[in-house]
């Protein structure tokens, strides 16, 4: 079954454009664009329900938090609403590093984190994970030649909000699949 990405609002010639400013601003060095490629990074969207007990027979504390999980590096995003999807058409996707199990884990842990920090109480709290979705966030990877270094640089541009992230990955084969979806949706055997 294909997986599903978050809505995308950058499109390809937009991304070259936030390159050209984010290397202008930062970079401040000669470089040449060599290739832009569409990449999916898989996330899980956990919802943690955390409860607190309270005493004098008042009834417990709820709280209710959305984690996106990256299941590359463990990097925790916090939302209030689900995500528009849409179908992936195009471009390679990034294989997981971490589990389910471990994804569900540090969203525990997260939860855990803010409740102890916000909320005092004498006793531990619960906490609940349930998946609500497994999706991906596309992003452009654009490879950099610089004029003053052999070494190819890569960013990342994300396609939903237009954030740069650095990229630096020794073994790409390591990371990436080698099909694109398109031909994984062809065959029915997408994978992520």
């Amino acid at each position: 079954m294909p997986m599903n990405r978050i809505k995308t609002m950058i499109d390809k010639k937009e991304a070259m454009n936030i390159v050209n400013t984010f290397m202008d601003k930062k970079r401040k060095e000669a470089f040449e664009i060599q290739n832009v490629e569409a990449v999916h990074i898989p996330f899980h969207i956990l919802r943690v329900e955390m409860r607190i007990k309270r005493a004098f027979g008042l009834k417990p504390k709820i709280i209710e938090h959305l984690y996106w999980v990256n299941s590359i590096d463990g990097e925790v995003i916090r939302t209030k609403e689900d995500p528009e999807t849409e179908q992936i058409q195009e471009g390679k996707q990034m294989n997981p590093r971490l589990s389910r199990k471990q994804c569900f884990q540090i969203a525990e842990e997260q939860g855990f984190k803010h409740v102890t920090r916000f909320y005092k109480s004498f006793w531990t709290p619960e906490i609940q994970v349930e998946e609500k979705e497994h999706v991906a966030i596309g992003y452009w990877q654009c490879d950099l030649k610089l004029e003053k270094n052999e070494k190819p640089l890569t960013l990342l541009i994300n396609r939903f909000s237009g954030d740069v992230v650095q990229h630096q990955e020794d073994n790409r084969q390591t990371v990436f699949s080698n099909r694109t979806n398109q031909t994984d949706q062809m065959q029915g055997t997408g994978t992520l």
